[in-house]
């Protein structure tokens, strides 16, 4: 019988393809030595079969790993310039797409929709868009360690519940990463890798799945520029910026020699972050007031009376109709407005009054909620409103750092700034 090494070929190919675990590419040397024929005796029919689509090439050449399909291929003159190369060891051969739809039944892999496109012929590296109220599964569930610096994350199973048995195993998740994406209306959405999300369990890939968004979205390009090319990230988000500002200022305040204007501060690099300080992902009613008085726990609830002790009376006397004396304690915020107006000395008051009144404005938003039922509603409102006042946080904080910065003693000081925050670089979508 004829040997019909043509079909030999896109066999192997496919085979090994299928069955390698990582859906991997076939090593030019390990295809020759399945079937015992010199690379010039199929160089032609390879190269045919590039042009078709039927086979794909990756290379050392133009690739960091050409074992595994990372974000795709180079155009086909590209592939066949490394084919013809002949660089064995280094050049691995793939199906193409169309092939692989053919010789695939539709019932593979359906348990596992991520697996069945990395089978499919799509990248590792390529990214799916999905619901952002997605993660609410995972950050609201204490078994599980769900990070996010507002501009990618990771989820994974906390040890103790790792190795408890009697915790279902599809449930013990691990996500390497997950990035932040927008439309251009700013609503946020999440971003995943397609190789991650193909290492979920079945059960969880089944509800990413149900949660895909198919529309066109910015992805955050430090998350890309990370995870993608290799590269530092060039921004920090508003959250983080608020709570660098907050131990800065309380660096400098020390080196004025006053103790903590700040009661509590997050570390260095924010190790100590609270989970919950970060962007919405249900805009609703709760969610937002919930934020809010977070925010007023970060801000004035999280300024120390101490600050101002033998500068300022910490009481305040009133009278009543009838004539009583009521003593009562001055707000944080009455005490911080006192302080600055009295030690400092501008020549414009107006940035301060703008800082003043948004440290007002978060308590005011914070009140009502507390002295009444509030109606949850779910609305895209929320998102923006939880913006403008993040930028508005930021900026009175900003303007308190700067007016601090011109004391002397400040002055003469090299204190710890991120570059972010010196260059303006920060996200705040």
């Amino acid at each position: 019988m004829k040997r019909n090494i043509d079909r030999e070929i896109i066999d192997i190919v496919i085979d090994f393809y299928l069955t390698s675990g990582d859906f991997n590419g076939i090593p030019l040397s390990f295809l020759l030595s399945q079937i015992h024929v010199k690379f010039e005796k199929i160089e032609s029919y390879l190269s045919n079969k590039v042009k078709d689509g039927d086979l794909r090439i990756l290379s050392s050449d133009n690739e960091l790993n050409p074992h595994i399909i990372r974000t795709g291929f180079q155009n086909i003159e590209t592939q066949l310039i490394s084919l013809r190369k002949n660089n064995e060891n280094h050049t691995c051969i793939y199906p193409g797409i169309e092939i692989l739809k053919r010789k695939t039944s539709s019932e593979y892999l359906t348990d596992q929709p991520f697996r069945r496109e990395l089978a499919l012929g799509r990248g590792q590296l390529e990214l799916c868009f999905f619901e952002l109220m997605l993660l609410e599964l995972y950050r609201n569930d204490p078994r599980y360690y769900y990070k996010c610096n507002d501009i990618g994350g990771s989820i994974c199973i906390k040890d103790e519940h790792y190795k408890d048995s009697t915790l279902d195993e599809r449930d013990k998740v691990l996500l390497e990463a997950f990035g932040l994406a927008y439309d251009n209306d700013g609503n946020r959405y999440i971003a995943a890798f397609i190789g991650d999300l193909a290492n979920l369990s079945p059960e969880h890939q089944k509800i990413w799945q149900s949660k895909i968004v198919n529309s066109k979205l910015k992805v955050n390009p430090d998350f890309y520029g990370s995870q993608i090319l290799g590269q530092w990230a060039q921004h920090i988000s508003i959250f983080d910026a608020v709570l660098h500002e907050q131990r800065i200022i309380n660096d400098m305040v020390c080196a004025i020699g006053k103790p903590p204007l700040f009661k509590r501060v997050f570390g260095r690099y924010l190790e100590e972050k609270p989970n919950d300080f970060s962007f919405m992902i249900r805009p609703t009613a709760k969610e937002y007031h919930d934020f809010v008085h977070l925010l007023d726990k970060l801000f004035s609830d999280n300024i120390d009376k101490k600050f101002f002790k033998g500068e300022l009376a910490l009481e305040v006397e009133t009278e009543r109709k009838d004539g009583k004396i009521i003593v009562g304690q001055k707000g944080t915020i009455l005490l911080l407005d006192e302080w600055l107006r009295k030690v400092y000395r501008a020549s414009n008051w107006e940035p301060w009054d703008f800082a003043i009144s948004v440290f007002k404005k978060i308590r005011a938003q914070r009140s009502p909620p507390a002295h009444s039922i509030i109606e949850n509603k779910f609305e895209p409102k929320y998102i923006h409103m939880q913006r403008e006042l993040m930028k508005e946080a930021y900026e009175a904080l900003a303007i308190l750092r700067h007016a601090l910065g011109s004391h002397p003693k400040c002055e003469a000081q090299d204190f710890d700034i991120p570059s972010a925050l010196i260059e303006g670089k920060i996200w705040t979508l």
